[in-house]
């Protein structure tokens, strides 16, 4: 997709994804010599090559897109926009209820009905009258392919004791349930493995972060620390690092056995390669890689001051 800023130039979300990148919500990492790291503090996206891009007060960060021009993701209200993260830091509005798939198609959706990037669109079956789609995450591998996080009316209005929500894997073909839940309990934080062959969420008992095969079978449980408040894919799709509600952070072996703690803080996205972890220590003033293999940590970038 393209289209016109308020200058002469355009924006482009439609890249290549690149192999010397990786990121998350909050962190662009892109490798080589001179690792080039872009990360949300406040409403400031900071970088390591010392050019900081301003944001609007009330933007929520959804992400970047490692592109010759690398870009960086957020929504104001339902609107999403992109910026330029660089020189000339251009901006673009995506649309309402938008998202940017792996490849870098444009997917919206409205009541129940999702529209790919090609323009076709499919009405998700299967869930209640009344029902109404609160995120859409697209599969890495298929384009037809979505996670649906979903919730009743009474959860609306944070009636919780009769709300109710679930996240389904939804195609033109049909609709199949992963989970159901009471969405005042926690956000289950559904997603892919980056090669989409694992469904992973949060939840049960103890919220830990459990998958699934890309057919919804074969339900596993990856971590044991409970109250998993954010988690992380590795590049290779064989760990996952996370986040506790308690500050304590680790990466686990997806295949199940080995983890390693990180200490107390946030991990904030892998490294392209895998090796490292970019990850915000409490009471650090920097972002630092922390090594996954017994390696020594370094600084990736020094935050301001608040």
């Amino acid at each position: 997709m393209q289209a016109s800023s308020a200058g002469s130039k355009s924006l482009s979300i439609s890249c290549s994804t690149r192999s010397d990148a990786s990121s998350s919500a909050n962190l662009l990492w892109v490798g080589g010599k001179q690792p080039l790291v872009y990360y949300v503090q406040g409403r400031k996206v900071l970088s390591s090559a010392g050019r900081p891009a301003a944001l609007p007060q009330s933007a929520i960060p959804v992400g970047f897109r490692a592109c010759s021009k690398p870009l960086f993701l957020y929504t104001v209200g339902t609107e999403l926009r992109a910026t330029a993260l660089g020189s000339g830091q251009e901006t673009l509005a995506l649309g309402r209820h938008a998202f940017v798939a792996p490849k870098g198609g444009l997917v919206s959706y409205s009541g129940m009905k999702i529209k790919g990037p090609a323009g076709s669109s499919f009405a998700v079956r299967g869930l209640q009258a009344n029902w109404l789609i609160t995120s859409v995450v697209a599969s890495p591998s298929n384009p037809h392919a979505f996670l649906v996080s979903a919730q009743s009316p009474e959860a609306g209005l944070e009636m919780c004791g009769k709300g109710l929500g679930g996240v389904y894997l939804a195609s033109p073909s049909g609709t199949k349930t992963v989970l159901v839940d009471n969405p005042c309990r926690d956000h289950p934080l559904a997603g892919w493995s980056p090669d989409g062959s694992t469904i992973s969420y949060v939840g049960g008992s103890s919220n830990d972060v459990y998958t699934l095969d890309a057919g919804g079978a074969h339900l596993r449980r990856v971590t044991t620390a409970g109250q998993v408040a954010r988690y992380l894919w590795s590049p290779s799709g064989t760990k996952i690092a996370f986040a506790t509600k308690g500050g304590s952070a680790a990466v686990v072996a997806t295949a199940g056995g080995s983890t390693q703690s990180l200490g107390r803080g946030t991990p904030l996205a892998w490294s392209p390669d895998g090796s490292e972890v970019a990850f915000a220590a409490t009471g650090k003033p920097v972002i630092e890689a922390v090594s996954t293999t017994g390696g020594r940590s370094h600084v990736l970038l020094r935050l301001r001051k608040s």
